[in-house]
């Protein structure tokens, strides 16, 4: 789950990665949600009860 999160935090056009980078973070973190049936609440839930300092 963590690494889904950094790579969603990646993908944000505030992350000041290049839009080459978010767009590979955000299919990277598809890719990853498909494959554990996760979805975006998922991690936003995840990241808000593990991580509160970050949500």
């Amino acid at each position: 789950m963590d690494k889904i999160r950094k790579l969603l935090a990646l993908a944000d056009k505030n992350s000041g990665a290049s839009e080459n980078e978010m767009m590979t973070a955000m299919a990277m973190a598809q890719a990853l949600m498909r494959r554990h049936h996760l979805s975006r609440s998922h991690v936003q839930r995840y990241t808000t009860q593990h991580h509160p300092v970050l949500s």
